[in-house]
């Protein structure tokens, strides 16, 4: 699964993109349990582009429970956290495993914060 940082997109509703991208059905297990056993579940935090599902293409970011979810943002020129709370967390693990069903393919966005510096993008394919 690639990790990629997309800025200025030209598009007014998702200006800046994070896009994973190019997975595989093992990786999408991976990322969901991921989210489940590390943020969820013992509230640490998931280093996502040092999981090795991952191919970080420019860019880090850290997944972490919040109280306050803020979405994702930069803390330098290319490294990103992200701080959302348990709610959004389980929600995005149940978007990302509809994408195991062979019947759905395209993309999802997996966080709707409207604060949120960064959208999150699953697109089995990059189009943009």
């Amino acid at each position: 699964m690639n990790l990629e940082m997309i800025t200025s997109t030209g598009d007014v509703e998702h200006e800046n993109i994070i896009c994973l991208t190019h997975y595989s059905k093992d990786d999408i297990v991976s990322f969901s349990n991921d989210i489940k056993d590390k943020i969820l579940n013992n509230n640490q935090e998931l280093e996502l582009h040092n999981a090795s599902y991952i191919k970080a293409l420019n860019c880090s970011l850290i997944l972490r429970k919040s109280d306050v979810e803020k979405g994702i943002y930069l803390t330098n020129e290319n490294n990103l956290i992200c701080e959302l709370n348990e709610e959004s967390y389980l929600n995005m693990a149940e978007i990302i495993e509809q994408f195991l069903d062979d019947n759905n393919s395209g993309f999802n966005w997996l966080i709707d914060i409207v604060n949120s510096e960064f959208d999150l993008l699953m697109n089995d394919t990059i189009s943009w």
